[in-house]
């Protein structure tokens, strides 16, 4: 128990990475021109994201704040109560929390998501908990998929 808590203590961790960048773009990116960064391969500029990923239930605050809370406390119940996991259980499942914890506090905390980072091969832009609710998620998946797959679960 002691290790699970431990390691969801990074999922704090990277939300509060995330807050801090969020705070950062605020005050030094907000207003400003786009800061184009390797030959415009990466554009940092501040975005307001009122809806999910890709603006999906904009102006939905409470739903989304709601789901969110469900999802990150589900997670974190799910983490808690494993008797038997793997490092990739463990890792995605704290990438997630983390990444779900940044958002869910900023939607909270201004009533939005703070994004920052555009790539020039894809039209959304995101912010660090993004990333890190992508890698988890996609951990997870990998690992219902290709590692728990034998598995038997007890009910």
């Amino acid at each position: 128990m002691k290790n699970k808590v431990f390691y969801l203590l990074f999922a704090c961790i990277f939300s509060v990475i995330d807050l801090l960048i969020k705070f950062s773009v605020k005050i030094n990116i907000k207003d400003k021109p786009i800061v184009e960064m390797f030959n415009g391969f990466i554009q940092i500029l501040y975005v307001e994201n009122r809806g999910a990923a890709f603006g999906i239930f904009s102006e939905n605050r409470e739903l989304l704040i709601c789901i969110s809370s469900v999802v990150v406390l589900g997670l974190v119940l799910v983490v808690l109560s494993t008797k038997e996991y793997n490092n990739i259980f463990l890792v995605s499942s704290v990438l997630a929390i983390g990444g779900g914890l940044g958002n869910l506090a900023d939607r909270i905390l201004n009533g939005y998501v703070v994004d920052y980072i555009k790539l020039s091969f894809f039209s959304p832009v995101f912010n660090f908990a993004d990333c890190c609710l992508t890698l988890g998620v996609t951990g997870l998946i990998i690992n219902v998929i290709f590692v728990q797959k034998d598995e038997k679960i007890i009910g």
